[in-house]
This record gives C-alpha cells, sequence and structure tokens, in this order.
C-alpha cells in the first residue's frame, strides 16, 4: 500500500509539473501572439492596407441603424483575413487553431475580465 501511495504521489506530482509546463507554454505562446497582433508592423500593415482600399465603400453620412449589403460582405472578407493572419501566427507558436481557441476558451471562462479576451475582442 505504501509503495501504491507513493506512485500515486509520483504521478501526481509528474502531472502537476506537466501541467503547469503546458500552462506556461500557452501563456507564452498567447503573449507572443498578443505582441504579433499589436506590435508586429506586418500584421497591422496588412489592415491598414486593406482599410485604405475600402474606406472609398464607407458611406459616413449614412443612418448607421441599417447597413448596406456590401458591408456584410466587407466584414467577412476583413474577418477571414484576420483569421488567416492570426492562425498562421497560433500555428507557428506549435498550437493548432482548436488547440489555441479551447484554451482560450477554458482561460475566459474561468477569468472573463482575462487579458486573453483581447482575441474575442478583435474577432
Amino acid at each position: 500500500l505504501e509503495k501504491f501511495a507513493t506512485n500515486c504521489c509520483n504521478s501526481a506530482s509528474a502531472q502537476d509539473l506537466d501541467m503547469a509546463a503546458d500552462h506556461a507554454d500557452k501563456e507564452s505562446a498567447m503573449q507572443s501572439i498578443k505582441e504579433y497582433c499589436f506590435e508586429e508592423d506586418g500584421f497591422t500593415d496588412t489592415f491598414n492596407e486593406w482599410s485604405a482600399q475600402n474606406a472609398h465603400n464607407i458611406d459616413l453620412t449614412m443612418d448607421f441603424t441599417e447597413n448596406k449589403l456590401e458591408y456584410t460582405e466587407m466584414h467577412r472578407e476583413f474577418t477571414a483575413l484576420f483569421e488567416k493572419r492570426l492562425e498562421k501566427r497560433v500555428i507557428a507558436e506549435g498550437l493548432t487553431v482548436d488547440e489555441f481557441y479551447d484554451w482560450l476558451k477554458a482561460d475566459l471562462e474561468e477569468d472573463a475580465g482575462s487579458n486573453n479576451a483581447f482575441v474575442v475582442d478583435l474577432l
């Protein structure tokens, strides 16, 4: 029984260490992704260019209680571009897109005010 208890404790400790290392890796990846989104010129340049190319389509004199149909397509295009760039970075950080979103969801369920909420805000 003592040997069993020792093995269980050792296994639990190894699992705890693995979980802590996994969490640290994901935190590091998330920090890198944040920096990419907010600080890397290549990322922001993509959206500045998109905005410059599409600004002429926005009617600033229009009553914004209802949007033009073409705005829906522009939003889809922008979102697809954003997601493609974000997914590329997520994969570069060694995560799958599903892992990233699952981890993000769990993190936000644990703490709705998490620093990682920026992704949800951006999307």
